[in-house]
């Protein structure tokens, strides 16, 4: 992060902002920072890139990520979907998010990318794996540099919190099957940062068959009266 940029985020941090509150305009960080409108704007354009703040033309500048979907759509959405249609989704739309931000992330966001995959794969508990997992695999969708894309990652990604069963999932997701699962997270990360498109692709895709086909056993384990919740 370059130096206007950290000022702008040690800014929200003193302030203690919260997700949501508008920051002052462009040209008042201007003022207050002594510098330039455009160098303001470059330095919320990568802020923006971190997820640290969203931007809306003719509303302002906030902090936080970018909002997904309105309340209610998302309520729709949850209420008539499952957890086999998330992973399909992002299964769909994960591998073109990997390889773009293998094309597209600067020196920054690849940092950033590694430095939360060695995280994950260190996580000593399920829950602090969850937490890295989501983590990284936003980084990842915020480095491809599409809006759009990342606004259906992000709806997605809402989408599993709310529906896929935190017993479901914490089943799944024994030391070994973590293992196995930062082993696919390192190729991913090294296909990124070697700004390998394909690779990348091709990785975050075996990934994703891997998501698939943990949620078809855990389906087919319940259909039969057969547990998996077993350690």
């Amino acid at each position: 992060m370059d130096a206007l940029a950290k000022a702008i985020s040690d800014l929200i941090d003193e302030a203690r902002l919260p997700e949501g509150e508008r920051l002052p305009t462009e040209r008042e960080l201007s003022e207050r920072l002594g510098a330039s409108r455009w160098q303001t704007r470059q330095a919320l354009e990568k802020l923006e890139k971190q997820g640290r703040i969203w931007r809306h033309v003719g509303k302002g500048t906030f902090v936080g990520p970018r909002p997904t979907v309105e309340v209610e759509a998302l309520r729709l959405l949850i209420d008539n979907s499952n957890p086999m249609e998330v992973v399909e989704t992002r299964h769909t739309i994960e591998p073109a998010l990997a390889a773009m931000a293998a094309l597209r992330a600067d020196t920054a966001q690849i940092a950033e990318i590694q430095s939360i995959g060695r995280r994950c794969a260190a996580a000593r508990n399920i829950e602090i794996y969850e937490v890295w997992d989501e983590k990284l695999h936003a980084a990842i969708a915020r480095a491809a540099g599409n809006k759009i894309l990342l606004a259906m990652f992000e709806t997605v990604n809402e989408i599993r919190k709310q529906i896929v069963w935190n017993t479901m999932r914490r089943s799944t997701l024994k030391p070994e099957r973590r293992a196995h699962f930062s082993e696919q997270h390192r190729r991913i990360i090294e296909a990124i940062a070697a700004r390998d498109a394909d690779a990348a692709n091709t990785a975050m895709r075996e990934h994703m068959a891997t998501n698939i086909e943990v949620y078809q056993n855990v389906v087919r384990a319940e259909k039969f009266g057969l547990s998996v919740f077993r350690t």
